[in-house]
């Protein structure tokens, strides 16, 4: 969980979200730079809603673990997103599956960003996250 962040484009935010994850052994550096060349390609099917980018794709070689990574931002940044960005890895599809249920509950039926947007710092987030799991 990465906090009150600012960038100047979508691009700079998927680079610093996959540092993080890279830090984590859960992908090499090729797994944002597909991340980027899909959305560039096919668009904005990663939008969920105005306010949230779930950046993710491919396992080819290029993802050890599978990791989540939420970012908030300090103002909206142009397409594909608005204040919140979820950067997501897996390493084979049952994981894929389960983790995006979990996320799909939390951002559907529990308003996850809502509940967690203006919140300071990232243990804030975190605990608001495990009290509505």
């Amino acid at each position: 969980i990465s906090t009150d962040l600012s960038f100047d484009s979508w691009e700079d935010a998927l680079h610093f979200g996959g540092k993080v994850l890279e830090e984590k052994k859960a992908v090499s550096s090729e797994y944002v730079e597909s991340i980027i060349n899909i959305l560039k390609t096919h668009g904005s099917y990663m939008v969920i809603n105005e306010h949230i980018l779930l950046a993710h794709g491919r396992n080819e070689d290029s993802v050890f673990g599978t990791s989540m990574l939420l970012m908030t931002l300090e103002k909206y940044i142009e397409f594909p997103s608005g204040k919140m960005i979820i950067l997501f890895s897996s390493r084979d599809n049952k994981e894929h599956l389960n983790a995006l249920l979990k996320l799909t509950e939390l951002l559907d039926e529990k308003d996850l960003y809502e509940k967690i947007i203006d919140l300071g710092t990232k243990e804030e987030v975190y605990e608001k996250i495990l009290e509505l799991l």
